[in-house]
Parts: C-alpha cells; structure tokens; sequence
C-alpha cells in the first residue's frame, strides 16, 4: 500500500536554493528528491542524538552491581564488630548482629537463587 502524501511549502532564500541544487547534484537528486533525502537523513540523526544521551541500561546495571557489591561485603565484614545485642532505652534489646547477618545471608541466598553475581573487589 503507497503512503499518502502531503504537500510541504519551503521558503528559501536565493543562497539555500543554490545551495540545495548543489548538494542535490553531488547527491544525484533532484531538487525535490534532495529535499526529502535531507529531512530524512536528518531526522534521523537527530533521533540518534537523542537515543545516545540517553543512559546506557546495560553500564547503569554494571555500575550498580559494583556499588551493591561493595555495600554487600562491607555488611559482611562489619558483622563481627557489632555487639550481639543493643539495649535501647526506648525499644529494649535489639539483636543488631543477628539482623544484619539475617540480612545478608537473605541477600546472598537470593542472589544465588537469581543467578547474579556481586563483584566484591
């Protein structure tokens, strides 16, 4: 099925006539022809601007697992130099060495069940 098209009315100055006809020759194009092969090559540059300044999924993703790596193994390491237990005068006792352990082993079980990898540098 052909597209239907529509009519579009440019006002040029004598300069970008005679610069259009040009470029149109070295492209081997009418004056018609160029004009559509240029909006076109041009809207697809600008979309391909925009699609590059967007972030980049995949390096997010890796940045992110460095940094919760990193966060994982200082929970880890940090477990041995909590106080089993913390008496707080509002809450009474809190089992900060037991949660936190919970919390990681939880983090690590899961990370094995998804298949991911932490790096820990």
């Amino acid at each position: 099925m052909r597209e239907r098209k529509k009519t579009v009315t440019l006002k040029a100055t004598l300069w970008e006539l005679e610069s259009w006809e040009s470029a149109g020759r070295i492209a081997r194009r009418d004056l018609p022809g160029f004009l559509i092969f240029a909006a076109n090559a041009t809207a697809r540059y600008i979309r391909e601007l925009y699609r590059m300044r967007q972030p980049d999924a995949v390096l997010t993703r890796q940045e992110e697992k460095k940094k919760l790596g990193a966060l994982l193994k200082a929970a880890r390491e940090s477990v041995e130099h909590l106080p089993k237990v913390y008496h707080s005068p509002i809450h009474g006792p809190r089992p900060v060495r037991a949660n936190l352990q919970n919390a990681v082993d939880e983090v690590y079980s899961f990370l094995r069940w998804a298949g991911e990898e932490y790096p820990c540098d």
